[in-house]
């Protein structure tokens, strides 16, 4: 009996954390950008309330009916739109926010149609896309006419591939690339990657499909500062020597079920002096 209880705690609280996780993720990404405390609209009438000159908009569950508020925000440059219901109809609502700086969008429902309206946003500096489960290559086929784009996620995305890299490397600004749970990515789509001379910080986590003959490309980037690569567990020693030519790296995250010696991690962290490497 004593077992079955301390089990049933134990499935309790991993409940509330999973709820606590659901809750705080949308902040802890609008922390991560702007170090503000938000103010979150979950509805159509709570956009309604804020004041029209509000430069930040922090939303979570809104639908494509709630988004005819956002006529209002002439000065509007950031918009957060966690777990949303949006639509391809809402879609040019949100492109009809021609001062938009920052951009995340969480939604299950938009495809090609509808992300490719924000071709309209021309002064766009950074575009997060989670979840976006019906948008590929044709969609995000615009994203090098962003010219001031320095800043590019996408996470659960199942329809994009290697074009995708391609699409990346095509675009002029770009710093910042966060690419998670691409399955359709490959060691050729690494390669294209690598080819981004200017990039500061690279997110490939859960992009299983690249190993050792991806990664070996990376080495490439010299101006490199952060590179993550969670989930890559076919990754091997080989690919260490590569990481520690990026002598500009301040933060490396590595696969923890990668199978690397003591040795040659030990080799990394002395190439490697001033970066931080996690597992």
């Amino acid at each position: 009996m004593g077992d079955a209880a301390n089990g049933k705690k134990l499935k309790d609280k991993l409940i509330l954390l999973g709820l606590a996780v659901l809750i705080v993720a949308p902040f802890a990404i609008y922390w991560g950008i702007s170090r503000q405390a938000p103010d979150v609209a979950g509805s159509g009438s709570d956009l309604s309330l804020l004041d029209s000159g509000d430069k930040l908009i922090v939303s979570q569950g809104l639908s494509d009916d709630d988004l005819d508020e956002l006529a209002r925000f002439e000065n509007l440059e950031e918009l957060q739109l966690h777990y949303s219901k949006i639509t391809d109809a809402g879609m040019p609502k949100i492109a009809g926010c021609k001062t938009l700086k920052r951009l995340i969008l969480m939604s299950v429902h938009v495809t090609d149609n509808g992300v490719a309206e924000l071709a309209l946003l021309t002064g766009l500096e950074e575009l997060v896309l989670i979840g976006t489960e019906g948008v590929s290559n044709d969609g995000l086929s615009f994203l090098p006419k962003l010219t001031k784009l320095t800043r590019f996620e996408l996470q659960q995305c199942a329809g994009t591939d290697n074009g995708l890299a391609q699409i990346l490397s095509d675009c002029p600004a770009l710093t910042h690339v966060r690419l998670q749970s691409i399955r359709g990515l490959t060691n050729a789509g690494a390669k294209t990657l690598a080819n981004m001379s200017g990039l500061k910080w690279l997110v490939l986590d859960f992009c299983l499909h690249i190993n050792d003959d991806g990664a070996k490309h990376f080495g490439a980037l010299t101006g490199l500062e952060m590179l993550s690569l969670h989930g890559l567990d076919e990754l091997t020693d080989a690919s260490l020597p590569t990481f520690a030519k990026l002598k500009s790296l301040k933060k490396l995250e590595l696969p923890l079920h990668a199978e690397f010696t003591d040795d040659a991690l030990a080799r990394l962290h002395t190439e490697l002096p001033d970066c931080e490497i996690n597992r």
